[in-house]
């Protein structure tokens, strides 16, 4: 996955919604995770997202 092909957003409810589209494949080329924290736990003002070298993607979330 290249980082234009990443959607990475903060939604009400304290979750965070990842979605991937691989355009350049026939198969297999969409996948979505939601990740839901604790009510008031997570600080989703504050939510950083980066690729790392060799294309491992990072998300930081603070805690309040």
């Amino acid at each position: 996955m290249k980082p234009e092909m990443v959607t990475v957003c903060a939604k009400r409810g304290d979750r965070l919604r990842i979605v991937a589209d691989a355009w350049h494949l026939e198969r297999n080329c969409h996948y979505e995770w939601e990740v839901a924290f604790p009510p008031h736990d997570a600080d989703m003002a504050h939510v950083h997202a980066k690729f790392l070298p060799g294309g491992c993607l990072t998300i930081d979330v603070w805690r309040r």
